[in-house]
């Protein structure tokens, strides 16, 4: 059961991390969704960074929309290659339940080539 934890070590906290990313990184983008990436080291894991702004909603809409993206994280974080990710939603109608969010994050991280299980 290891696998499917998610401790601290794997989220993106500090400024600098995420400012990492944003220079050396790609970025890409739906209409729903905004990715960037960065490669990590051999020593480090895949992590994880969430972005979200209060044009997506009230308090409760968005810790919704960061729940629902981490727990797509988290279920499928073995079958990601090591990279620094970022994630910025949108758009909320696009992450209204579980299976749409992770359908959408899994389709952009296909898209970058981050998701191994092609």
């Amino acid at each position: 059961m290891k696998k499917f934890n998610f401790p601290a070590s794997q989220r993106l906290k500090l400024k600098n991390d995420f400012e990492n990313v944003f220079k050396s990184g790609k970025k890409l983008m739906t209409t729903d969704i905004t990715l960037w990436y960065s490669p990590v080291g051999k020593i480090k894991k895949c992590r994880l960074g969430i972005i979200v702004s209060k044009r997506l909603g009230q308090a409760v809409e968005r810790n919704r929309v960061k729940r629902l993206i981490r727990e797509t994280f988290r279920l499928n974080k073995h079958l990601l290659a090591d990279f620094d990710i970022i994630l910025y939603p949108r758009n909320k109608e696009s992450f209204s339940d579980f299976r749409n969010t992770q359908q959408k994050v899994l389709n952009l991280l296909r898209k970058a080539g981050i998701y191994k299980n092609d």
